[in-house]
């Protein structure tokens, strides 16, 4: 009796228990079906059984194996560990052994590419199964007519079942999927709808990953990173970090979506968490937080916060060091020498201070930025130097320019810092605040 052993993920047990009952029932009693998720009775394997060795012994006593392709299974890597095993083991016996990729709503350029040289058949499509049926008929003394009457009968219900379980299954997520989608979100950013952005998030996990876990499965880099942003954006802190963590388990050496997660760590108040994003760069690329004006003020943020649990001077140092690091890798950054500029104040290093601000002003002279994250540099870099009068126009300027809520947040902290570094009084700080509101 000749055997066909089903390679397919767990999740498509329905799909392979149609197949199976297709395959036996045109050739009884000449060829077996064995699958990891038959009983151990009808040829599965054991509780307590080693699962890779009985995976070996499968594929190499049998003649024919099947690998089930679907959207739930395209990604699964140890798919292409039993094809290729299948080829290995045919080459050392040096016997041909026939490895046919079955693909179910997925176009045939979906066909990974270590099964794309093999002739894939559409599990779905009647004359795509024949050619199965045929290519196993080879093997077994069934003849034609036989072969066409047990087809006519066993085929219908075949395609019945895998219609059946095929209409809850997902789609296998395309580029040309993740690039509508990326079009969506940008549509919601545009329109300034972020706040709506969980409501698109839901109705696509419920199209590519429904289930109990389907807002903990990793769909696509893109999609995840743009979803933290806006989360973030949004004040969503702990759900940008599950998106960033999320994004990173695709891409797990990618060290600036681990600043990003160390930002929304930061943002949700979790400074241990960020720290070990800090480290998790730092083995990454050690130099990371020279070169890089993110990891920088990632490093930067994450000193200034612990300042202000811990008021522990050592604390607000290091974070004006990774400033400066920032700064004396990327002299351009006016972000870096205003961040060095403030703290330096608070640090009583009024001369530090001085020349921060004076590289701040030289940076946007030499970029010509004249964004309102730029412009509230002027404003700051002025203001510490004592240049009230342009200080206070430049904070004009960032209203004119119409900052989203969360960015004026954001340069309101900043002067409200400065005012601290400068020991300035309580009107001037109410004036600061008016000028940054137009007034």
């Amino acid at each position: 009796m000749e055997t066909l052993f089903l390679s397919h993920s767990h999740g498509d047990h329905e799909v392979a228990n149609a197949l199976k009952d297709l395959v036996e029932g045109c050739f009884p009693g000449h060829i077996e079906v064995r699958s990891s998720s038959s009983s151990p009775a009808s040829g599965g394997i054991g509780a307590g059984s080693d699962w890779l060795d009985w995976i070996h012994d499968q594929i190499r006593t049998c003649r024919f194996t099947a690998v089930l392709l679907t959207p739930r299974s395209i990604d699964k890597p140890w798919l292409m560990w039993e094809a290729g095993a299948v080829s290995g083991i045919s080459i050392a016996k040096g016997e041909q052994s026939t490895i046919m990729p079955i693909v179910y709503r997925l176009s045939m350029e979906q066909v990974p590419s270590p099964l794309r040289s093999r002739q894939a058949a559409r599990g779905e499509d009647r004359e795509s199964m024949r050619r199965v049926l045929e290519t196993l008929k080879e093997a077994t003394p069934v003849s034609p007519q036989h072969l066409n009457k047990y087809a006519n009968t066993h085929l219908e219900p075949y395609l019945k079942s895998v219609a059946t379980a095929m209409a809850e299954t997902p789609p296998a997520l395309t580029d040309s999927d993740v690039q509508e989608w990326l079009h969506r979100i940008a549509y919601f950013e545009q329109t300034d709808r972020r706040s709506e952005a969980a409501q698109l998030h839901r109705a696509m996990v419920s199209v590519f990953a429904p289930g109990d876990n389907g807002f903990k499965t990793p769909l696509d880099v893109r999609i995840h990173r743009r979803l933290g942003d806006i989360y973030l954006f949004s004040k969503r802190p702990n759900d940008a970090v599950r998106q960033f963590e999320l994004a990173l388990k695709l891409s797990p050496r990618d060290i600036f979506l681990m600043h990003k997660n160390g930002l929304a760590l930061l943002e949700a108040g979790n400074e241990p968490g960020a720290e070990e994003m800090l480290n998790r760069i730092g083995k990454v690329d050690p130099t990371a937080v020279k070169w890089s004006t993110e990891i920088a003020g990632l490093k930067g943020r994450l000193y200034w916060q612990k300042f202000q649990h811990s008021l522990d001077r050592e604390d607000l140092r290091a974070a004006r060091d990774a400033y400066s690091d920032g700064l004396a890798a990327n002299p351009d950054s006016h972000y870096m020498a205003d961040n060095v500029g403030q703290l330096s104040l608070l640090l009583d290093d009024s001369g530090a201070a001085e020349a921060a601000f004076r590289k701040a002003l030289e940076a946007l002279g030499k970029t010509g930025d004249k964004g309102y994250w730029a412009t509230a540099t002027k404003a700051t870099a002025h203001l510490g130097l004592g240049d009230r009068a342009i200080g206070l126009a430049a904070l004009r300027q960032v209203s004119i320019l119409k900052p989203e809520p969360a960015v004026l947040d954001s340069i309101q902290r900043g002067l409200m810092r400065l005012h601290k570094g400068l020991k300035g009084t309580t009107e001037d700080l109410k004036v600061w605040l008016e000028a940054l509101r137009g007034a």
